[in-house]
């Protein structure tokens, strides 16, 4: 998954295939073999931004995780410890994001997959995110939301894997510095444990 907004290698490719075709196919292009190869624009996550603090949105973030598996039942492992990433606000600001993986250990059952598919979504509908199902097919389910302040959360599962993954919403803030912090504190504690799963009733 893209845990940087930075054009992924994919998309730089693509972008220097497309300036390849430009200068291959278009002879008015003077001096087309040095122009620098045009990169993708960066998204800028939501629709609005939030006024959370960067601790609040990490935080947000992990309980949604822990909820959705919670809801989905089964023993979970976080397989990505949140950390801060550089992101774009809605506004154009530069911001920081959260973003976690967390991974069942166990398959749900194919008598019930699409049932779980469903609570998600509805689930998230009630957080406040809008809900897209990216695949609905009789062996996989993938379901995404998002909400307006640019927090996601997807869940898949196939047939050999199950994985909720979240991400909080982008805060603005300086995010060179923000990292910079995060790994002074690491550097002081050591390498953090991950948070344990909440309760369930």
């Amino acid at each position: 998954m893209r845990w940087e907004t930075k054009p992924s290698s994919r998309s730089t490719s693509r972008a220097r295939l497309v300036g390849l075709i430009l200068c291959a196919g278009t002879s008015a292009l003077a001096g087309c073999s040095s122009m620098p190869f045009v990169q993708p624009a960066e998204s800028r996550f939501g629709t609005e931004t939030t006024t959370l603090t960067a601790a609040d949105s990490k935080r947000l973030m992990q309980d949604e995780l822990w909820n959705t598996a919670n809801l989905i039942g089964g023993q979970w492992t976080l397989e990505f410890s949140p950390i801060p990433y550089r992101c774009t606000t809605a506004d154009g600001d530069e911001g920081a994001r959260y973003e976690g993986v967390l991974r069942l250990t166990d398959a749900v059952s194919a008598e019930n997959f699409g049932a779980v598919a469903d609570a998600v979504a509805a689930r998230l509908r009630s957080q406040g995110f809008r809900v897209r199902r990216a695949a609905y097919t009789p062996d996989n389910r993938i379901v995404m939301g998002a909400d307006a302040f640019g927090a996601e959360l997807s869940y898949t599962r196939e047939s050999t894997s199950t994985v909720l993954i979240g991400g909080g919403a982008c805060v603005p803030t300086d995010y060179k510095k923000l990292r910079y912090e995060e790994g002074q504190e690491l550097d002081r504690t050591g390498t953090p444990q991950p948070p344990p799963a909440p309760e369930t009733g």
